[in-house]
């Protein structure tokens, strides 16, 4: 019997999105778990991925916040991963915690970029996956106000890797 440890399930989540959309998978050896190289119709991206086990806030079932706080030597890793293999993504996974589900962000660099500030090393930097009930789910970061949070593309390669449903109410924050 072999013992499944709760990161299995995070890593698996997003290998089970990515296969259902028809990409191919297989972890690099020398870089840590959680950094998977993925290919499609002869093309080929980095995913390096984090996951939280449970929310970080909750507002009364009205909204739910992620917070993933990235240290230097992290996005080190990104950035090297960026350099050496190009079209590097990065996959951030929120658990609703004490009850099924969760919610998935692909990042491309841009976006990344855009919610964090650049990959320059320095202080730690940080991305919020939020939640509201009726609206999609949101992104920003340390370079980022909760005001200026938007819609992450949630393309690879082209492919929408999207499986949320479009929300009615598309108003801004």
């Amino acid at each position: 019997m072999t013992r499944l440890r709760k990161v299995d399930f995070f890593h698996g989540a997003l290998a089970n999105v990515l296969l259902n959309k028809g990409f191919e998978l297989k972890g690099l050896a020398d870089h840590p778990e959680g950094v998977y190289r993925v290919g499609r119709d002869g093309e080929e991206f980095t995913v390096y991925s984090k996951y939280l086990s449970a929310p970080s806030s909750k507002r009364k079932e009205k909204s739910i916040r992620w917070s993933f706080s990235f240290r230097p030597e992290e996005v080190e890793r990104i950035r090297q991963l960026n350099n050496e293999y190009g079209n590097c993504h990065v996959a951030i996974i929120g658990s609703y915690g004490n009850r099924p589900g969760g919610e998935l962000v692909i990042l491309d660099m841009e976006e990344l970029n855009r919610c964090i500030g650049g990959l320059d090393l320095g202080d730690r930097r940080w991305i919020v996956i939020w939640r509201r009930k009726h609206y999609r789910t949101r992104i920003y970061g340390n370079a980022l106000s909760r005001n200026e949070a938007f819609i992450p593309k949630m393309q690879v390669m082209g492919i929408d890797v999207d499986v949320e449903e479009e929300a009615e109410d598309e108003d801004v924050l």
